[in-house]
Order: structure tokens, then C-alpha cells, then sequence
């Protein structure tokens, strides 16, 4: 009856933050690349990252949720976005006395996109040009109780446009709390200093995030989650994964996200499969009219 309660208190509060928060600072920050997805299955779920743990890419969603992992875990994630964007990420997780170290590179590449001046009339190609952006992630996560965990990143941010550059720096905190079945996530992403080009300075994509990840049985997994950004609306996450056999499992979400573009837009899949000490995950990502993205990821367990 305590499960059912809490259940219900935490989705009510996410439910209602959906529905009322308002963000008039859409589209004012900068390195973007933050808010990208960087494991697989968390994006077949509904990027509903925060309360998940297994894997060292939990890291990037919520430094307190890597407390279980019992032996050194890698993963590796691969994604080409619209046109030639490609984004990716490596991490790695190593228990570590009573805690877990974790240490992780993100990064996002535009691919060539076309320079253009003003002209008398419209605009003239004069070039090309490429954006890219890189994150270095440090991670320690350890239990305060056996059912209560804590964690911190570092972030160092560094971001190139054209043949400008800059860089900012970041802190990461997350608690992660087990009940019942029931997996509690919340943590801070992205707090600290803006990237700043010449005079100008935009903040990082500063997110809140809360959620739960709830074990119904064996092999079956619900997981809901909120994130409420410093630059747009709050974001609501629902997945669902069905782990079939030991080796398969299948994986559906939907998310918030994408509510302004047209079409069919937010809905998640993927698939994980599973053989010895090492895993495939892929996901399915719709965005509406602008299409499907496509993530894989790859991940080692040294039992």
C-alpha cells in the first residue's frame, strides 16, 4: 500500500508540472548537445533516464544511479542524427572501495552546413563551415544507506562554430533511493558557467529531473520520469520494457519532447539483446515530419 502511495504522489506531481510549467527562455542556451541522448535503451523508454541504473551510461542521466554495478561496465553509443550530424558517447564505470568512479566523453558533430551573406537581394553561399561540441565527464557515486545513494559529475564543455571557440564549465548531482521494487531517481544536470563567445555568454541546458523506475515482476520494467529545463517547457517521459527471453528484451516510451513539431512526433522503441558479457541496445526515435533517429549502443560487463 506505502508502494502504491508513493507511486501515486510522484506521478501526480510530475503530471501537474506538465500541465502548468511554462519556460519563457525557450531556446536561449547553449550546448545543446547536453540534452542529447546517450544510451539506447533510455532512449526506447522515453529518454526517461533518471531512476534507471545498469550501465555506465547512467552516469550521464543521473551520477547516483551506477551504485550497483558490480564489476567494471563499458559502453558505447552511436547516433547520426538529420543529414551528416552523427553524435556518440563512451563511458566507463569501475567500483571503486564503497562507491562506484565513473568517466565518460560526449560529443556532437554538424557535419558540413553552407555559409551565406547578405546580398542585395536574398542571400550568397560564400562557404562551409562545421559546428562541433565535446563533453569530458568525471563521476563518483557512493551509499549513504543500503538503500540510498548520492552522486556528483564534472563536466568540462567545450564547443567550436565556424572558427570561434568556447568552453564552460560543469557540475552534475543526483540521489538515487531503492523501495520496494521501486527505483527513485532525481538529480541537477548541467549547473555552471555559460559558454561565452567574444562578449556574448549563453548559460548550459540546466535540467531537473525526477522519476522512478518500477520492477512490476521479473523481466518487466515501467519507467516515468519529468525533466524540467532552464530553457523550455517541462518535458514528461513514459517507457515500458518486456525483457521476452534472457537474451531479448523489447522496449517502448514516449516523450514530451517534441509536442510543437508537426506530425507524429515522441514516440520511442528499441529492442536490447543480450549474450554473456555483452549487450546491443537499439532505439527508434520518431520526430515527426523531420523523421527517425536511429541509436545503437554497445556495452561490456567484466563479471
Amino acid at each position: 500500500m506505502k508502494t502504491i502511495s508513493v507511486i501515486i504522489v510522484l506521478m501526480t506531481f510530475l503530471f501537474y508540472g506538465f500541465v502548468f510549467a511554462q519556460n519563457d527562455n525557450a531556446g536561449t542556451s547553449s550546448g545543446t548537445f547536453l540534452k542529447l541522448s546517450t544510451n539506447a535503451r533510455t532512449a526506447a523508454l522515453g529518454h526517461s533516464g533518471v531512476a534507471l541504473s545498469g550501465d555506465a551510461s547512467c552516469i550521464y542521466y543521473n551520477p547516483a544511479s551506477v551504485i550497483g554495478i558490480k564489476s567494471t561496465d563499458m559502453v558505447l553509443t552511436f547516433s547520426s542524427i538529420y543529414e551528416e550530424m552523427k553524435t556518440g558517447y563512451i563511458g566507463i564505470a569501475i567500483p571503486y572501495g564503497i562507491g562506484v568512479i565513473g568517466a565518460g566523453v560526449s560529443y556532437f558533430n554538424s557535419g558540413e552546413m553552407t555559409r551565406t551573406e547578405a546580398a542585395p537581394v536574398g542571400f550568397i553561399k560564400t562557404g562551409t563551415f562545421t559546428n562541433s561540441d565535446i563533453g569530458f565527464h568525471l563521476s563518483y557515486s557512493r551509499k549513504f544507506m543500503p538503500e540510498l545513494s548520492a552522486g556528483v559529475t564534472f563536466k568540462g564543455v567545450f564547443e567550436t562554430l565556424a572558427e570561434k571557440s568556447a568552453s564552460a564549465f560543469a557540475l552534475d548531482i543526483g540521489g538515487f533511493y531503492t523501495y520496494d521494487g521501486i527505483d527513485f531517481g532525481l538529480a541537477v544536470r548541467n549547473i555552471g558557467t555559460g559558454l561565452k563567445y567574444d562578449s556574448v555568454s549563453s548559460s548550459l541546458p540546466m535540467i531537473i529531473s525526477a522519476g522512478l523506475a518500477y520492477h512490476a515482476m521479473e523481466g518487466l520494467l515501467f519507467t516515468a520520469s519529468g525533466d524540467l529545463p532552464n530553457d523550455s517547457d517541462i518535458k514528461f517521459n513514459l517507457g515500458g520494457e518486456y525483457r521476452i527471453i534472457e537474451y531479448f528484451a523489447l522496449r517502448l516510451g514516449y516523450n514530451t519532447g517534441q509536442k510543437d513539431i508537426e506530425g507524429l512526433g515522441g514516440l520511442t522503441a528499441g529492442f536490447g539483446l543480450f549474450y554473456k558479457n555483452f549487450m546491443l541496445n537499439y532505439a527508434y526515435n520518431l520526430y515527426g515530419d523531420f523523421g527517425a533517429v536511429h541509436l545503437i549502443s554497445l556495452g561490456f560487463n567484466a563479471f
